[in-house]
């Protein structure tokens, strides 16, 4: 389902249960999608020196934006190993939540 991204960032702004982390991983999330809201691909390391966190902490506001309903998994990444910087990333997809 296509989105407008200023819909959509302004429904992350304004959703209270959302940490402000979510919100930042968000927003940053948003800047590699499509126009319409596909294809959102950067990698949790890539997100993470981008805002400057961990992966982990990137994972977990994923996590919380996938709860919400503003992220769904296009496709499932994998890597080959771990710390290893080779493999395909998780592709997301921006939801406007319903409800």
């Amino acid at each position: 389902m296509k989105i407008n991204l200023r819909e959509w960032r302004d429904s992350i702004r304004h959703t209270e249960q959302l940490s402000a982390m979510a919100k930042l991983v968000g927003y940053t999330l948003s800047t590699y999608a499509e126009h319409d809201g596909e294809f959102a691909t950067p990698g949790y390391e890539q997100l993470g020196m981008d805002i400057g966190r961990s992966a982990i902490t990137v994972g977990r506001a994923i996590k919380e934006l996938r709860a919400s309903g503003h992220i769904s998994e296009a496709h499932k990444g994998h890597s080959f190993g771990v710390g290893s910087s080779c493999g395909v990333f998780t592709t997301h997809r921006l939801e406007m939540p319903s409800g």
